[in-house]
């Protein structure tokens, strides 16, 4: 909400029923979060599927990705607060990514615990495709954003 006020966009509340029908936001903008709601909801039957996803999340963070979105960001003249938490709290060593990572790990030793070794591969494979359901859900909206940026001029490239 801070960044949007930022850049002058001022939103009803979230719980305000014209949230959810303000034309400034896409209808595609909530197929994402609710996919994530869903699959929460039903926990219990998408443990593996959640822990890949959580994971995908966490690591988006790593890496050159979110210092990219910093300096593009600061090019554009926008508060780029948002991405340097990430930066600083999605990191393997010690952060929300290794948590992600332990998870997993506690969950396949489990797994091979109490329903043995041969049944790793199917919960491996469930959470690989939750893993992949992050990238299959955020290509849509992704790609409006992106295009929405480059069509406003508002990104300069450095050289």
């Amino acid at each position: 909400r801070q960044l949007l006020e930022s850049l002058g966009i001022h939103l009803p509340e979230i719980s305000d029923p014209t949230f959810a029908t303000d034309p400034r936001i896409r209808s595609s903008a909530f197929t994402f979060p609710s996919f994530m709601m869903a699959i929460g909801w039903h926990y219990p039957a998408f443990e593996p599927e959640c822990l890949g996803l959580n994971l995908a999340i966490e690591m988006s963070g790593l890496g050159s990705g979110y210092q990219h979105v910093v300096e593009s960001m600061r090019q554009a003249g926008i508060d780029p607060l948002i991405a340097e938490l990430h930066l600083s709290i999605d990191n393997l060593a010690s952060g929300h990514a290794r948590r992600a990572r332990d998870a997993i790990v506690l969950y396949l030793e489990n797994i091979s615990r109490t329903e043995g070794p041969p049944r790793v591969a199917d919960a491996w494979n469930r959470i690989h495709q939750g893993f992949l359901s992050y990238q299959v859900g955020l290509v849509g909206i992704g790609f409006q954003i992106l295009s929405r940026f480059l069509m406003s001029g508002a990104l300069k490239f450095s050289k």
